[in-house]
């Protein structure tokens, strides 16, 4: 899906009237979450497993940050880490 398409504004528009049309942060966060999903996989099915892979991946950093005040930089640092691998994978792939 081209930024510059038609499709592209129809699921925009879509996805912001469901945005603001839900009650709390969490529906809006839920939202945002699926849209992207449906926006990755739209062109390359296998972009939402990287996508769904990341989520987790920083979901648990977040935890493990907020859990573990001590050790925060550390799991900060590692989570950056492990995007930035993933990012270089998935750029050496699509080439």
């Amino acid at each position: 899906m081209l930024f510059t398409s038609l499709e592209f504004l129809i699921f925009l528009v879509s996805t912001l009237l469901v945005y603001y049309s839900v009650p709390t942060k969490k529906m809006q966060l839920i939202t945002v979450t699926i849209a992207s999903c449906i926006f990755y996989a739209w062109n390359h099915l296998p972009l939402l497993l990287l996508l769904i892979f990341s989520i987790l991946v920083n979901y648990y950093v977040v935890l493990c940050i907020n859990n573990e005040h001590k050790r925060g930089k550390i799991y900060a640092t590692l989570g950056v880490t492990i995007n930035l691998i993933v990012l270089s994978i998935f750029g050496s792939i699509s080439r």
